[in-house]
């Protein structure tokens, strides 16, 4: 019998579980571990698996899979491969050609970088928290409609985690990586709640997969993208000229699964233009 093979068991490599595990959100552990299982669990050095099944495995929602993947890809740790013509399950393995020394030290970088970046939020924190005391003077009263005094008081909130995570997730899903900054200030601006998140994410897909033989110069910038609302946008038309009729199920409870993706009623009736029956 193959030592590789042991019945009813999915061996894990050791690094993982030492080293890579304890510096991982639990969204992404949950993630790896569902992958070691399609792969190693079945003797496959790699598999093709949808969203859908890691949501179902892994108890999480199809945004934090998509969360959890992206962590997991940018520290080296997995290979995704597209799926044919960007519509079919992506296929999963984990990155055999990393050495166990490098991929310790990517994961290294990202724990001490996000450990840094809490610091200073922290220290951020406890200095805004004992301002200074001193007389007001003539000087220091607002005047009014006067935006250049406003700019002077205001300082800019660092943004949340999961905006941060949520927009990383966004951009990496993007066709076209270009002009990150401004794209991140547009998405400041939507300040997209978790419904509104998960529409985008399934129309960027969408729309990743339909311009993937696109030369990048004519695809669109992602601020553009955001700033054009184009997740309303119908889907690209066939040769025939006709636009592929969407899979709809109604789910109750006010929510609809389009084409796998959950949203509420009133977002499906609002970006399909009919009413949900």
């Amino acid at each position: 019998m193959s030592r590789l093979l042991i019945p009813n068991t999915t061996q894990v490599p050791n690094v993982l579980l030492d080293e890579v595990i304890p510096t991982l959100k639990p969204a992404a552990v949950r993630i790896l571990l569902a992958i070691v299982r399609f792969t190693y669990g079945f003797g496959k050095p790699a598999d093709r698996i949808s969203f859908t099944q890691l949501a179902k495995v892994t108890g999480l929602s199809r945004w934090g899979v998509n969360g959890a993947v992206d962590e997991l890809r940018a520290r080296e740790i997995i290979i995704v491969k597209p799926g044919a013509k960007g519509r079919g399950a992506n296929e999963y393995s984990l990155n055999l050609d990393i050495s166990t020394g490098q991929l310790v030290r990517n994961n290294d970088q990202s724990y001490n970088l996000t450990s840094q970046v809490g610091s200073q939020l922290s220290r951020l924190s406890q200095t805004k928290s004992k301002p200074k005391k001193r007389e007001s003077t003539e000087s220091d009263k607002q005047i009014p409609d006067s935006p250049f005094h406003k700019r002077s008081k205001k300082k800019p909130a660092a943004p949340a985690p999961a905006t941060l995570a949520a927009f990383e997730a966004f951009y990496a899903a993007y066709p076209r990586h270009v002009a990150k900054q401004k794209a991140f200030d547009t998405w400041l601006g939507l300040n997209p709640d978790a419904e509104l998140i998960s529409v985008i994410m399934g129309a960027v897909e969408r729309y990743a997969g339909e311009e993937r033989e696109t030369e990048p110069r004519f695809i669109l910038h992602p601020a553009t993208w955001l700033n054009g609302r184009r997740w309303d946008d119908e889907p690209a038309r066939s040769g025939n000229g006709h636009a592929k009729a969407p899979e709809v199920k109604d789910l109750g409870n006010g929510m609809m699964e389009v084409d796998g993706l959950r949203m509420a009623r009133e977002t499906y009736e609002r970006k399909y233009g009919r009413s949900a029956k």
